[in-house]
């Protein structure tokens, strides 16, 4: 039988070598990024984290992004609402196109697709960056913001390297198939020199992925802060803060 190490070697493996599309991308949980990245998260080998490679920021601090015609006026309200989170507390500007054929380059397609996901960074396939954001169930203003930080580069705060000292992963309460999506990075660079932030809008809640929903997928080693994780009703002053040093707003 398989301990728990075993298995969860196995579920990284899986993770990191399935493609997810034929460009050689893979798919976390709500975050799809190409190979490479993948690869330079979960690899103890790759010192460079993607969050610090500039080429897969946004240029000129400027997404550009197109609400998909399936979506109601209130739906593009909520969706809107989600991008201002970002927007009045930072530098990033984003700009909405009435047309796909308006976009300058890259930009964001957002679409009710299966699910809520988003592509992390500005390399996309064809400069199309699909994001999904599923009626009913994730056109909430919290959701659009925190995928829009997977846009702008940002991973799951939960799976941050040295996460073990503030959080503990209950594998086994999780099924097995989901244990890819709480593995730490082995990188050291996520936090952008911030510190470990429970609050974060990107970060897990206590029974995310839970097999029961009765025992916890994650507990806090703080048991005081366990019902603070997993927020997603605003943007965390980490949040905030790792989006200035990661696009230069300062």
């Amino acid at each position: 039988m398989q301990s728990i190490s075993e298995k969860r070697t196995f579920w990284r493996s899986r993770f990191i070598d399935v493609a997810y599309d034929p460009v050689h991308e893979e798919m976390i949980d709500d975050m799809v990024m190409t190979h490479d990245i993948a690869e330079s998260l979960f690899s103890p080998f790759v010192k460079k984290n993607a969050i610090l490679d500039r080429t897969h920021l946004w240029r000129n601090k400027t997404v550009f992004y197109y609400i998909g015609n399936e979506y109601t006026d209130k739906h593009r309200e909520v969706i809107r609402d989600g991008i201002q989170l970002i927007r009045d507390a930072t530098c990033v500007k984003f700009v909405e196109l009435r047309h796909p054929s308006q976009a300058p380059g890259t930009y964001v397609h957002i679409s009710s697709r299966k699910g809520c996901y988003a592509r992390i960074g500005s390399k996309c396939k064809n400069a199309v960056c699909e994001m999904s954001l599923e009626i009913p169930g994730c056109i909430h203003t919290g959701t659009v913001a925190h995928e829009f930080l997977h846009v702008l580069g940002f991973f799951h705060m939960q799976c941050a390297t040295g996460r073990s000292n503030h959080i503990r992963v209950m594998f086994d309460n999780i099924d097995e198939k989901m244990w890819g999506n709480f593995e730490e990075y082995a990188t050291d660079s996520t936090l952008l020199g911030t510190p470990y932030d429970y609050e974060s809008i990107t970060h897990y809640g206590s029974m995310f992925f839970s097999k029961d929903k009765i025992n916890p997928s994650i507990i806090t080693r703080d048991q005081t802060i366990q019902k603070r994780i997993g927020q997603r009703k605003y943007l965390s002053r980490g949040d905030i803060e790792r989006v200035l040093r990661l696009y230069n707003c300062y």
